[in-house]
């Protein structure tokens, strides 16, 4: 109605809209990008949103014929309260609104804040989906790892425990961790942040003590832990070569995996032979049972490889793409700053 009163646009009778005509030119970077199922996430929040402003204006209605001070009140608190308190004030018994509502205020801050067209579009994109993204320096690969966990977390709301995020060393999963505590708070709590090595000694069931304790025990108490060998040791317990009796591979999978459901990667392009086949082992890329696969998300830079005198490979970044290639995976490069870029994603 304002654009109407101004001229802007013109309605009539509410069943049409008539405009001048609009030329709309694509940002740099942006032009030519197929766009995914994330880069419409936006609408349905958006519709979301306008669901949950009928519902207010129904309440502000029955109020007003009760008592016109109440549906008053109902306004003031409407642009004075915060959303959960006004919410809890005055749908406390409407949980699923209160869900809906919820979610769509966590999206705004977990996702569209981000700003970047390529960063929203994988951050939310559908949970079953399979990403690669490939970006230079600078240009928020990090970021997007823990705004993809925000959004599990408190838009999708998958339990924190079913979601495993690996980190190449002790000090980005340390960060990591804390990046996403200052954005989501204790419902980061149960989420697992590891390195490599620390998720083949979970799976392993072997603590940094035993193995120090063992390796002092050995004939040589001099050597050095192996925690190549426990990485392999756990690639053993996954793919079921390591026979326990009573239990099947199938059911020890389960068991080792602990109801993981989604896996995230960061600083892909460091790890080596032996951490890529972890990597595709507890995703399950291996299993012919497409179902019992975890989606997984993995960021990394193909041009930038500082590890290469340990065994890092940055060809891990191609068989990602040649493995999980498939209806529902998706990759993309972009260049720092991420915003100014990305090529068509492969599907």
């Amino acid at each position: 109605m304002f654009l109407h009163e101004h001229k802007a646009i013109h309605l009539q009778g509410g069943m049409a809209v008539f405009r001048q005509a609009m030329t709309i030119r694509m940002a740099p970077g942006i032009k030519g990008r197929r766009y995914t199922q994330g880069d419409f996430k936006p609408l349905s929040v958006h519709y979301r949103e306008r669901r949950f402003q009928v519902h207010v204006m129904v309440e502000f209605a029955s109020l007003g014929l009760a008592k016109i001070a109440s549906a008053l009140g109902l306004v003031l608190d409407y642009f004075s309260l915060g959303r959960v308190r006004f919410l809890h004030r005055y749908f406390a018994d409407r949980r699923e609104l209160v869900e809906r509502a919820t979610t769509a205020e966590s999206y705004r801050r977990i996702v569209e804040r981000l700003g970047n067209p390529v960063q929203i579009s994988a951050v939310g994109a559908p949970v079953e989906h399979n990403l690669l993204i490939l970006a230079g320096p600078g240009a928020g690969k990090t970021t997007v790892i823990v705004h993809r966990c925000a959004y599990l977390l408190q838009v999708e709301r998958i339990p924190a425990r079913q979601i495993l995020v690996l980190c190449f060393n002790h000090n980005a999963a340390v960060t990591l961790r804390q990046r996403l505590f200052a954005l989501v708070g204790n419902h980061a709590r149960g989420l697992t942040v590891v390195t490599y090595h620390g998720a083949a000694m979970r799976l392993a069931g072997i603590s940094v003590r035993d193995a120090l304790e063992q390796a002092r025990s050995g004939p040589q108490a001099a050597e050095p832990i192996d925690f190549d060998g426990i990485i392999k040791d756990a690639l053993r317990l996954l793919k079921g070569n390591i026979e326990i009796p009573g239990a099947e591979p199938d059911i020890l999978r389960d068991q080792l995996l602990g109801g993981y459901s989604h896996i995230l990667v960061d600083e892909y392009q460091d790890i080596d032979q032996d951490q890529y086949d972890l990597v595709s082992a507890i995703a399950g890329r291996t299993l012919a049972d497409k179902e019992k696969r975890l989606a997984i998300m993995a960021v990394g830079d193909d041009d930038q490889n500082i590890y290469g005198f340990r065994g890092a490979n940055v060809a891990s970044s191609a068989s990602f793409r040649r493995t999980i290639r498939s209806s529902r995976s998706s990759w993309w490069r972009t260049t720092a700053p991420a915003a100014t870029s990305s090529a068509p994603p492969t599907s």
